[in-house]
């Protein structure tokens, strides 16, 4: 009798067991998410008086796909992103437009795809850590999103929540280009030199008002510094935000070798701008310095892509999107630069339910060292619409239109100009 019971409650157990089992396998492949973006991005840059660089124009059509599974037992998850961009229209000789794959020196472009897989560890609702090839985005090192696909970094990185704040670290060792489908391992002169970065930021309840500070650094390159504090108040209707950034680059090692004798190995910005939002009506003005660091930027010729910190800056290693004043295709980041921004904005939903706009003129004087310090000016003036389909049936549909007019003064006379034209439409779906 004992052993008849014995066996009974055995099989109980096995089959509960099971189950459990069945039940978390299930909710482990159906209880996360995937979802669906395409993006089309059409570019047309045309240049006048500007010898180095030509036009460029581009149609891509970009393909997400985001898979993130259920916690299995409430702690492993797996991760997996698809990215193709999918070649429209890509002008011979007008390649460098960042959405299609650039596959000569001719400028020749074509399509290109991506895939990065990774898993996390949760600690809980807030708290992680993860290891493979994924997007991040902390201050130092972002993977860009504003393109038809972003890049993807291969880091170990954890996150540790608590109340409205996070503490991060990150150790990366490689990644690709948004517009790249290969990775390469991040280092110099052909060693592997890794990226560290570790940082916290804070939010202060629902205001808006928030903290971030941030260190990293790379072997033989550069240390960097980031500080960024955001403050908000409520005066009589108006919402009025005060965001402050700073950003610091140290040389090191190697790179700080090639620095001239009498040249810099620190350089740095800060910006400061002011918004006011009022109803429909939004007014921002801003203001961006950057330090006179000659002999700064001749040092890091030629590492921008192996090293990774390009990430940070999409591009430009620097201040191109750190800084309140980078300007899409201008970056108001160039050597002993003060700029000024004046934007208005209006919501149009009143009228037009979904749409908005804002114009914004950016002007700069920098100093070319390579032409005895003279001063000279850059502009920038810029319209950006925005439109959010409201129809419930075409739900996640929405365009933007982004014209913008550069003028760049030269030092030997003459006025450099590129008219930058980009429409894009993005449609999102979550599948669940």
């Amino acid at each position: 009798m004992f052993k008849k019971n014995s066996l009974a409650c055995a099989v109980i157990l096995a089959a509960a067991s099971q189950g459990t089992v069945a039940s978390e396998m299930s909710d482990f492949l159906t209880g996360g998410s995937f979802n669906m973006e395409l993006k089309t991005v059409g570019i047309d840059r045309d240049r006048d008086n500007h010898p180095a660089l030509g036009d460029e124009a581009g149609l891509a059509q970009g393909v997400r796909l985001m898979y993130t599974t259920g916690k299995l037992f409430d702690r492993i998850s797996l991760s997996a992103n698809y990215y193709q961009s999918i070649k429209i229209h890509g002008q011979s000789g007008k390649g460098k437009t960042l959405d299609l794959l650039e596959i000569n020196e001719d400028g020749d472009q074509d399509s290109y795809q991506k895939l990065g897989i990774s898993a996390r560890f949760h600690f809980n609702e807030k708290s992680f850590i993860q290891a493979g090839r994924s997007m991040i985005n902390y201050p130092l090192l972002n993977d860009n999103n504003a393109y038809t696909t972003p890049g993807l970094t291969e880091a170990v990185n954890a996150e540790w929540g608590f109340g409205k704040g996070r503490v991060y670290g990150a150790y990366i060792t490689g990644g690709n280009h948004r517009n790249k489908s290969d990775f390469v391992d991040y280092g110099l002169d052909g060693e592997k030199k890794p990226i560290s970065l570790a940082g916290f930021d804070y939010n202060f309840g629902a205001s808006g008002s928030r903290i971030e500070a941030s260190a990293g650094q790379q072997d033989d390159y550069s240390n960097n510094y980031w500080l960024r504090g955001v403050i908000t108040r409520q005066l009589d209707g108006v919402k009025l935000a005060l965001d402050n950034r700073y950003f610091g680059k140290k040389l090191t090692g190697k790179t700080q070798d090639k620095v001239k004798e009498g040249g810099d190995d620190y350089s740095w910005f800060a910006s400061s701008m002011l918004t006011a939002q009022y109803g429909d009506y939004t007014l921002s003005y801003s203001f961006q310095t950057v330090s006179d660091a000659e002999g700064f930027r001749e040092a890091l010729k030629g590492t921008f892509y192996k090293n990774g910190w390009h990430r940070w800056a999409g591009g430009d290693d620097f201040t191109k999107w750190g800084g309140s004043n980078h300007i899409y295709s201008m970056s108001f980041d160039k050597n002993d630069m003060d700029s000024h921004s004046l934007k208005f904005g209006h919501n149009l939903r009143a009228y037009v339910p979904g749409l908005s706009y804002f114009i914004r003129h950016t002007q700069g004087d920098w100093k070319d060292y390579n032409n005895n310090n003279k001063t000279l000016t850059d502009k920038a003036t810029d319209l950006n619409i925005n439109y959010a389909v409201q129809n419930p049936a075409l739900k996640g549909l929405a365009a933007n239109l982004v014209i913008q007019n550069n003028e760049e003064e030269k030092a030997k006379g003459g006025t450099q100009t590129m008219l930058d034209t980009r429409l894009t439409i993005v449609y999102r779906k979550s599948f669940y």
